[in-house]
């Protein structure tokens, strides 16, 4: 299959690149581990595929519309309550 016929296969279904799902599958991996509490951004930056802090940051800014520490401190008490 052809480079073309295949990114034209995989935006219809999906609506975007396989370069633009694979950050959003990235960062809702993040988000989970976010919501966990126990790992570091360097940590979950290099648990989900990125390379480093910094772009996990920026990522995440621009999908979640707020940084990491802000969306862990908006859900880690949800998470928190729902384990009690």
């Amino acid at each position: 299959m052809s480079s073309r016929t295949f990114l034209r296969r995989f935006h219809d279904p999906t609506g975007g690149t396989p370069g633009d799902w694979l950050i959003a599958e990235r960062v809702e991996a993040a988000k989970a581990l976010l919501r966990g509490g126990a790992l570091g951004i360097e940590a979950i930056a290099e648990a989900v595929g990125f390379g480093s802090a910094h772009a996990l940051r920026y990522h995440f800014r621009t999908r979640a519309e707020l940084p990491p520490s802000a969306y862990r401190q908006r859900f880690l008490p949800v998470a928190r309550l729902a384990d009690a």
